[in-house]
C-alpha cells in the first residue's frame, strides 16, 4: 500500500511539475527565435494555457510504455496545491473576487508577477492533461492490443 502511495506522489508530482517545466522550456525556446513575448504569454498562461495542456500530453504520450492506473490521478497532489493557493489569496485582506481570479488564472495578474498561475495553476494544468492524455494513451492501447491478436490469427 506505501509503495502505491509513493508511486502516485511520485508519478503526480513528477508529470505536473516536469510538464510545466517543459511548458517554460518551450516558450522560452519560443521567445529565443519570435522576440516578442506577449503573445507567449497568452498561450503559456490565461486565458488558453496552450502550452501546459500540450505539454502534459506530450510528457503522457512519451510515457505511453510506463504508464499506470495512478496517471488517472496525477492531477490530486497539484489540486490540492491550488485549493491551498486559492485560500490564502482569498483570505488576503484586500481580496476581491475579481483579484483572486486574476492572481491564479486571469490576465492582470500584475501584482502577484504572475508567480501565482506558475508555481500553482500551470503544475495543475499539466497534471490535469496528463492524465486525460494517459487515459487517451491507456484506452487506445487497449483497443489496438486485440486487432492485432486477431490479425496474426
Amino acid at each position: 500500500m506505501l509503495r502505491l502511495v509513493l508511486k502516485a506522489l511520485a508519478e503526480s508530482v513528477g508529470s505536473a511539475y516536469g510538464s510545466a517545466v517543459l511548458a517554460y522550456a518551450l516558450a522560452f525556446g519560443l521567445m529565443v527565435f519570435a522576440g516578442d513575448h506577449r503573445w507567449i504569454d497568452a498561450i503559456l498562461t490565461s486565458p488558453t494555457f496552450f502550452l501546459p495542456m500540450a505539454a502534459g500530453s506530450l510528457f503522457a504520450y512519451a510515457l505511453r510504455n510506463h504508464l499506470s492506473r495512478v496517471s488517472y490521478f496525477a492531477w490530486i497532489v497539484p489540486g490540492a496545491v491550488l485549493v491551498r493557493a486559492f485560500l490564502e489569496v482569498a483570505r488576503s485582506p484586500y481580496a476581491s473576487n475579481s483579484e483572486t481570479w486574476n492572481t491564479l488564472f486571469g490576465t492582470k495578474c500584475g501584482a502577484s508577477e504572475c508567480l501565482y498561475q506558475a508555481l500553482f495553476t500551470l503544475p495543475f494544468v499539466c497534471g490535469l492533461s496528463y492524465s486525460i492524455s494517459s487515459a487517451c494513451v491507456r484506452a487506445s492501447r487497449r483497443n489496438s492490443v486485440p486487432a492485432r491478436e486477431n490479425t496474426a490469427k
